[in-house]
């Protein structure tokens, strides 16, 4: 259901190169939750996580533009979650899209497939 790799790099490292290569790549970032900082305001004091939200305009909108897939988009934006282990190691963390999509069918699964493809060539010179 998850994939995850170690990071080559840092924390801080990994985050930063992960959104450039995301950028670089076509795709842009929608948003970062650096979720540590949030639970920390709440007073829970937790080890660095932060996920990005990430997409593909023409990915997505072969997924949203037909009531047919619609339903694909609970598992939308994609998400990459990069976070500290108490080892000290750097982990990247996303959906086994690839593996999900063989329960779908169509363009939905086409497109799943393609964007995980996409992502993991992305990740793939972040880790070890």
């Amino acid at each position: 259901m998850f994939i995850d790799n170690k990071s080559k790099y840092d924390f801080a490292t990994t985050v930063d190169l992960m959104q450039d290569k995301v950028v670089e790549n076509g795709w842009s970032v929608l948003h970062v939750h650096t979720l540590d900082q949030v639970l920390g305001k709440k007073g829970f004091d937790v080890l660095p996580v932060t996920v990005l939200e990430v997409c593909k305009a023409p990915l997505s909108a072969r997924i949203l533009g037909t009531d047919k897939h619609r339903s694909v988009s609970v598992m939308m934006p994609c998400r990459i979650s990069i976070y500290k282990t108490s080892e000290g190691e750097v982990i990247i963390s996303r959906m086994d899209a690839a593996n999900m999509a063989k329960s779908l069918q169509g363009e939905g699964a086409t497109v799943m497939v393609e964007a995980f493809e996409q992502m993991e060539k992305i990740i793939e010179p972040l880790v070890d």
